[in-house]
């Protein structure tokens, strides 16, 4: 059964390598180039099948999976406490699927392990079995972790857990079948069908998961389109009230001039300085010439202060106008709350934001930097409430995007670093 042997290997290899993709995809922070990935995968099942033809030995096999499995996980990013839990715990999650399948199928038909082995339908049942055991797992742990409000059709999840179960039932019969004949050709073909049907499940498995992506991306995107939408109304308001409040300032300042030519004595005088205190409090911060960028970052900035946040601000445009002001505003006012936000969970360290805001020949660039916790989440949110916020970053990317713009993050122990350029 050398043939068979290698077809079992080779096909076990494929599904534990969608499997592992899969897992780690789902605990990492990021992963490398999907080169890399396509690479690495071609490798692992190519070594996996060779390895698991030439050693028969269970507790061997088991080891080589491990340190497989530990090289392929530096694919992607994860801290080496939780790599080296994960890569434990899904090697014994494979090899148990294993067992109990093994032990199912011989209490099922009533026959030994090693008449199961000479049977390569019931190898093939055996495998896919175990394997969809592993896969369900998978999925749970990726609803568990990421909390996943879209909803999928019914006839979706029918088709995720029906058609292999109904696989499964094909492969089994054709198993019990060749147990009675001795048909080699008819088994052969018997065998090139199974496999095509292996095949036409990973195919609709991956188109099931394609579409499920592109509906929580469609969801995603309407929902930003939503809160960028409101955010502008909310900083348009935010606008019409710093022009009407600068233009009191800016009448009641005229007015403090007149009457600190008058002298109406030490009480009255007195009165009159507290009052030019509150109006030199309540005046601009920031001036850049652009009322909509002052309303922003005059506002900001009185957060900032009022959170004992250390702060520096430069800004320097050579035109005062700026196109698409209202989404640039909401774009600086995500990165300023991400900041601010992040500036606020610290705890006995120093705190601090720094704004940069300049042009440079056609660009304005826009840089932001602020110090972080060492395990500040840099994707997604840090909130309690992971459902209804964590928007903020895709704001920002959809901003950037609409306004053929560029980003980059510069990310350390200390500090987290975020710059932006875009046309004028």
């Amino acid at each position: 059964m050398s043939v068979e042997q290698i077809i079992i290997n080779f096909l076990g290899t494929v599904f534990e390598i969608m499997i592992l993709n899969l897992f780690f995809d789902i605990i990492s922070k990021d992963k490398r180039k999907k080169s890399y990935l396509i690479i690495a995968s071609v490798v692992y099942v190519v070594v996996g099948t060779v390895l698991g033809y030439f050693s028969t030995i269970p507790w061997l096999n088991m080891i080589d999976n491990i340190v497989f499995v530990f090289v392929f996980s530096f694919l992607f990013d994860i801290n080496m406490f939780k790599r080296i839990i994960a890569i434990v715990g899904i090697s014994l999650v494979f090899f148990a699927t294993e067992m109990i399948m093994g032990q199912f199928v011989s209490i099922v038909l009533g026959i030994t392990v090693e008449e199961a082995r000479n049977n390569i339908f019931i190898m093939i049942f055996g495998l896919l079995g175990s394997k969809m055991i592993v896969f369900f797992i998978v999925l749970i742990i990726r609803k568990f972790i990421s909390k996943e409000t879209t909803k999928v059709s019914k006839g979706l999840y029918s088709s995720i857990i029906l058609i292999p179960i109904s696989t499964l039932v094909i492969v089994l019969s054709l198993g019990q079948f060749t147990m009675e004949i001795d048909n080699r050709p008819l088994t052969i073909m018997m065998m090139c069908g199974v496999i095509a049907i292996i095949f036409s499940n990973i195919i609709l498995m991956y188109v099931i998961e394609k579409h499920k992506e592109e509906a929580v991306k469609m969801v995603k995107k309407d929902f930003v389109n939503v809160q960028l939408k409101n955010e502008i109304e909310q900083y348009g308001e935010l606008i019409e009230k710093y022009k009407f409040n600068n233009k009191k300032m800016h009448d009641i300042d005229n007015q403090l001039i007149v009457l600190q030519g008058m002298d109406f004595g030490e009480t009255h005088n007195s009165a009159l300085r507290e009052v030019e205190l509150v109006v030199n409090r309540a005046k601009s911060v920031v001036y850049t010439g652009n009322n909509s960028l002052d309303a922003l970052l005059n506002s900001k900035i009185d957060r900032i202060k009022k959170a004992g946040i250390e702060l520096s601000c430069k800004v320097f445009l050579s035109n005062k106008e700026i196109n698409n002001i209202m989404e640039v505003c909401v774009l600086l006012g995500n990165i300023l709350d991400n900041a601010i936000e992040e500036c606020e969970r610290m705890q006995n360290r120093e705190k601090y934001i720094m704004i940069d805001i300049h042009d440079i020949n056609n660009l304005h660039q826009i840089v932001v930097k602020n110090s972080k916790r060492a395990t500040m989440e840099t994707s997604g949110t840090s909130k309690d409430n992971k459902q209804k916020h964590g928007y903020g970053s895709n704001i920002i990317e959809e901003i950037v995007k609409q306004l053929k713009g560029a980003i980059n993050r510069d990310i350390s122990d200390d500090f987290y670093q975020i710059s932006i350029i875009i046309e004028k």
